[in-house]
């Protein structure tokens, strides 16, 4: 970052902190390094220029609307001051120096305002509805006594495969939203044999006993 001597500008007006009753930005500096002070830096200027291009791509030559307001930092005067020195009671750094520029609009839009609703529109009554819900007891896991794992890998395959389960699954499936061919799609092929079976399960699942 540079500090700024003086700034010009385009198409934009450029405010000064004095105009706000703020401090005034410093442009008071040098090139300490090269023991260059105020007088002998000269060339630090700042130029913003703004353009609008219309729809047919060319230059629209008119006043923006902008507002460019100074922005000021404290620098090292190590790095800006007026002179080479190792002085240690020297100030260390510089303050309110003009560093570059905030674009903003000169006249910002005046905010809407926001339009009142009656109270009564946003009022509403409760009503009681008896029995819009009805719960049913959850049937306790009762273990199947079946020892053997290819029995109950079977019965499973059975009751993926079987017509009673087909119709209810593909009824579910349609209120999921699946069309018919996307049902048609899905292959249970592999249920239907005890070898399908055991490839898809690496210990068979238990079985419930189901009580009637």
């Amino acid at each position: 970052m540079i500090p700024i001597k003086s700034a010009e500008a385009e198409r934009v007006s450029i405010q000064s902190q004095t105009a706000s009753g703020k401090t005034p930005e410093t442009t008071t500096f040098g090139i300490a390094s090269m023991d260059v002070n105020n007088q002998g830096f000269t060339e630090s200027n700042y130029r913003i220029s703004l353009t609008k291009i219309g729809e047919d791509g060319r230059e629209i030559a008119q006043e923006s609307g902008l507002d460019c307001v100074p922005i000021t930092k404290n620098v090292p005067a190590g790095l800006w001051g007026e002179s080479n020195t190792t002085d240690p009671t020297r100030e260390g750094l510089i303050n309110n120096v003009l560093s570059g520029y905030t674009i903003k609009p000169a006249k910002p839009p005046q905010p809407g305002v926001t339009q009142s609703i009656d109270r009564k529109n946003l009022a509403y009554d409760t009503e009681s509805v008896e029995n819009a819900y009805q719960w049913r007891s959850g049937s306790r896991f009762a273990k199947n006594e079946e020892p053997d794992e290819d029995a109950r890998e079977q019965k499973i395959g059975d009751s993926i495969t079987s017509e009673s389960i087909a119709t209810a699954r593909t009824r579910l499936l349609k209120r999921l939203g699946l069309s018919d061919d996307d049902i048609a799609d899905i292959d249970l092929a592999d249920f239907e044999t005890s070898q399908g079976v055991e490839r898809s399960f690496i210990v068979a699942p238990q079985l419930e006993t189901t009580t009637v």
